[in-house]
């Protein structure tokens, strides 16, 4: 399903109540032309009222900031990764090696510090967390 799809498939499901809000997030961990394509689905949205949020570099920064309050700006997923993987290791003693082997369990307790670091590091504009504040964060959960 493209972004334009999943649009208006929310906005379908908002008017069967009116009081709901539909969110969706886009993973800008892709290729040059799919990021266009997200930043254009983010303003359809808006006009249909559907807020449209985008993690950049990637989803993954949502991970990280459970779990280390950083304002570093990463050019690519894969400084992120680097990053959550370093982290996890050191905090858990546990080598991870793929993003699945993340224990989401772990981080639900992490979720409010989490939060408050998206928070933070959106006001002050760091590249590579500004995206999550677009969407609500305090009503994210695994």
């Amino acid at each position: 399903m493209n972004e334009r799809q999943r649009l208006s498939q929310g906005q379908q499901e908002k008017k069967q109540n009116s009081q709901d809000k539909v969110f969706t997030l886009i993973d800008l961990e892709a290729e040059e032309h799919r990021k266009k394509q997200a930043h254009q689905a983010q303003v359809e949205g808006k006009a249909k009222g559907v807020e449209v949020s985008l993690s950049n570099p990637c989803f993954e920064v949502w991970t990280l900031l459970h779990l280390v309050d950083t304002g570093k700006g990463f050019k690519n997923c894969r400084e992120v990764t680097k990053e959550v993987k370093r982290v996890w290791n050191t905090k858990y003693d546990q080598n991870v090696d793929l993003k699945l082997e993340i224990d989401c369990k772990r981080l639900l307790g992490l979720r409010t510090d989490a939060v408050k670091r998206a928070k933070k590091h959106h006001n002050h504009h760091s590249r590579g967390l500004k995206s999550i504040k677009l969407l609500n964060i305090s009503t994210l959960s695994f």
